[in-house]
């Protein structure tokens, strides 16, 4: 079962609009109020979009997502909103994770296994440059690139 994580969902949403070369993030803002996600595209993107303020280009985003069916399979699209000077607040639906629990439920400790690398090795490497000696950029080329 592949679980669908709804951060991803909103960035691959928001990046089909403004492109692979506008930075920005999307993550859980500190107050509840805001939303279960929120980001400062409009704030990152505004002059690549030639706009006299990111609220105005936020508002623009917003109607184009609130027509995205992929978004709209995981966040309320009705509730998805323009904060401060730009922010975009999106709430998770309750149908989204409702069904999220049923699958939790079902599966019970088979959820969220994945057995992509079942039967693969693992290298595991690790820094140990000698403590008794000043750190120099010779230790960090072998860190890098092992030895």
């Amino acid at each position: 079962m592949k679980i669908v994580d709804p951060k991803t969902v909103i960035e691959e949403s928001i990046r089909k609009i403004v492109g692979p070369d506008v930075s920005f993030v999307v993550e859980h803002p500190k107050e509840e109020s805001h939303g279960d996600f929120a980001s400062n595209v409009a704030l990152a993107a505004y002059t690549k979009f030639s706009k006299e303020n990111p609220r105005k280009l936020a508002d623009e985003l917003v109607s184009m997502l609130k027509n995205d069916t992929q978004l709209s399979s995981v966040v309320n699209a009705s509730e998805i909103s323009v904060a401060g000077p730009g922010f975009i607040n999106f709430w998770l639906s309750k149908e989204w994770l409702t069904n999220e629990l049923k699958n939790i439920i079902t599966s019970g400790d088979n959820y969220g296994k994945d057995d992509s690398g079942k039967g693969k090795k693992v290298l595991v490497e690790y820094s140990s440059p000698n403590i008794a000696k000043q750190f120099s950029i010779g230790h960090l080329r072998s860190t890098i690139i092992g030895q």
